[in-house]
C-alpha cells in the first residue's frame, strides 16, 4: 500500500492563483482596437502547463484507492 503524503494546500491555492492571473493579464491584452493574440496563446499554453503541473503534484500525493 502506498504511503499517503501530505497535500501542501497552501501551494495549491498559490499556483491556481497564479494560473488565475495569468488568464486574467491575457484577457486585458485582448481589450481595446489592436489584441495581442500571441500573448493570448503564450498565456494560456503557460496557465494550461502551471495547471498540469498542479494536477500531477496533488495525485501523484494523494493515492487512490
Amino acid at each position: 500500500m502506498a504511503k499517503r503524503q501530505e497535500v501542501d494546500w497552501d501551494q495549491l491555492r498559490a499556483q491556481v492563483g497564479q494560473v488565475d492571473r495569468f488568464i486574467a493579464e491575457a484577457e486585458r491584452r485582448l481589450e481595446g482596437d489592436n489584441p495581442d493574440l500571441s500573448a493570448l496563446d503564450e498565456a494560456i499554453a503557460d496557465s494550461v502547463v502551471r495547471l498540469n503541473n498542479t494536477i500531477r503534484s496533488v495525485f501523484n500525493k494523494t493515492p487512490f484507492q
